[in-house]
């Protein structure tokens, strides 16, 4: 018989409360900042707000430094749940957190030591605004610690499906990053008081994690332990996480690259922009599967059968949700591309954006074998998936973009997501009826 925490947190209501939790808390950023972010641009500057977010994107892919243990966590807690390992979890989450804290600092260090790299050499920032720049990754490379462990406790809620909480979480969050600043603009509009703003936020939000986490977990305090034996699964599977999360922003850029090398850097943005648009769409997956995937890791463990109907009805609903804006786009290109920028600039993007947006309706259905994947614990085949297709799909961008021009582009993205569709749906339907796959 099913364990009681088990069963209430796989239960529909819950899951789908929480997917609309999900939904909310990853769309209010977006809804805010298309009102703030204007009004923010106009109080620092363009040339200020050009800098915080290129140090945004560089703190951002400082991520890395998790390798994957937030996700590792999810998995590996999720299964302990199943199993009816609880007494386990303290001392589980105590490894990774330790760990975690400890690539934190290394973050922190390498941030710190490359810091006037990053501004003088790659960033190449005016005089003007070296000071305020250096004192501004500083200030955020010394966040990295929390930043990390943020994205690991984070990791131990999703676990335990409080996605209420998580979405609670990230109020402050959207509070200080896009609203605080217009408190601090009549004032100064220095990027380093900007920066000393988000560092508070970032503080209170890390305070309040752990707040939540130890009201979650039962014992966790009192239960403080370092097992050498968790070390391995949570680096395993991480690594291989880590391996996804390098290579997917690479394939997800290189496109506009090779057209730039290829073609000529001026006719990207007519590549770039619906391209940049339309992926937006992946938050409609990633609500879901954000709540799908410690589902998928606990359920597998103990009911294959109930493992197999969630699988179905997450491909379901998924297809269902991404359907109607992406025929939606499919149909208004041309005429929403003209009322929104221009008709020249339509004509010679339209085309281009539809295949993507057919190609983005492949890709946001291919994150539920993803998510049931990786759920089982074999984050490893999902990686050796991506470094198969990697260089396929440079094959055929090189080879569409030579022979289409920029329409080769949107095609080649089109043919990897389904080359990714037809390996990743097989691999997912192999793991539900055997329960294992060499690869």
């Amino acid at each position: 018989m099913k364990n009681e925490l088990l069963n209430k947190l796989t239960g529909k209501k819950l899951l789908t409360r929480n997917i609309l939790w999900n939904f909310f808390a990853q769309g209010l950023p977006l809804l805010i900042a298309l009102f703030t972010i204007p009004l923010i641009i106009k109080g620092m500057g363009v040339d200020r707000f050009s800098l915080l977010t290129l140090i945004w994107v560089i703190i951002g892919y400082s991520n890395l430094f998790d390798f994957g243990l937030g996700r590792a966590l999810t998995q590996l807690i999720s299964k302990k749940i199943a199993l009816e390992e609880v007494k386990d979890i303290p001392s589980l989450i105590w490894t990774a957190l330790t760990i975690v804290f400890a690539l934190g600092i290394l973050a922190t260090a390498v941030i710190w030591l490359l810091t006037p790299f990053i501004v003088h050499t790659i960033l190449k920032v005016p005089e003007g605004y070296v000071k305020e720049t250096t004192y501004s990754l500083y200030a955020l490379a010394l966040t990295l610690p929390m930043l990390l462990l943020i994205v690991n406790i984070k990791g131990i809620l999703e676990a335990y499906q409080k996605f209420f909480v998580i979405s609670l979480l990230r109020l402050p969050v959207v509070l200080f990053n896009y609203i605080g600043p217009l408190f601090v603009l009549p004032f100064s509009n220095d990027l380093f008081h900007i920066v000393l703003l988000l560092v508070a936020g970032r503080i209170i939000t890390f305070v309040l994690h752990i707040y939540a986490c130890t009201r979650i977990v039962n014992n966790l305090i009192s239960d403080f332990k370092i097992q050498k034996t968790f070390l391995r699964p949570l680096f395993t599977f991480g690594g291989w996480i880590t391996v996804s999360n390098v290579i997917g922003p690479i394939m997800s850029y290189m496109d506009r690259f090779f057209l730039a090398y290829l073609v000529s850097s001026l006719v990207v943005a007519y590549y770039t922009t619906p391209f940049d648009i339309i992926t937006r769409l992946s938050i409609i997956p990633l609500a879901i599967i954000g709540v799908m995937f410690p589902a998928f890791s606990a359920e597998f463990q103990v009911d294959r059968k109930r493992t197999v109907r969630l699988y179905k009805i997450t491909l379901l609903f998924t297809t269902l949700l991404m359907v109607l804006p992406v025929v939606l786009i499919i149909i208004l290109a041309k005429p929403g591309l003209s009322l929104w920028l221009d008709p020249d600039f339509a004509e010679k993007s339209f085309r281009m954006t539809q295949i993507i947006a057919a190609g983005m309706f492949i890709e946001g259905i291919n994150q539920v074998p993803v998510a049931l994947i990786q759920g089982t614990g074999r984050a490893d085949i999902t990686g050796k998936i991506i470094l198969l297709v990697l260089p396929v799909y440079i094959f055929f961008l090189l080879l569409f973009i030579n022979w289409y021009g920029l329409i080769g582009a949107a095609m080649a993205w089109f043919f990897r997501a389904l080359l990714d569709a037809l390996i990743l749906h097989i691999a997912a339907i192999w793991m539900l009826k055997k329960g294992e796959l060499k690869i």
